[in-house]
């Protein structure tokens, strides 16, 4: 049985650790930095990535 999340793609950015994914029909964005880390969605990549780094700099 094939698993209904699977890493898209990984990078970093300002040193903040990306991880995307792509659930069923919907992208998420993992995003890492040091200790804190926090999940978003969005409907692209890029918007996920976004919000997940406006969120985890509110942290």
């Amino acid at each position: 049985m094939k698993s209904p999340m699977a890493a898209v793609s990984a990078y970093e950015e300002d040193g903040i650790y990306f991880r995307v994914y792509q659930v069923r029909h919907r992208i998420k964005v993992y995003a890492r930095m040091g200790k804190k880390a926090v999940i978003e969605h969005g409907s692209t990549p890029d918007q996920a990535a976004v919000k997940a780094k406006r969120r985890l700099m509110s942290l």
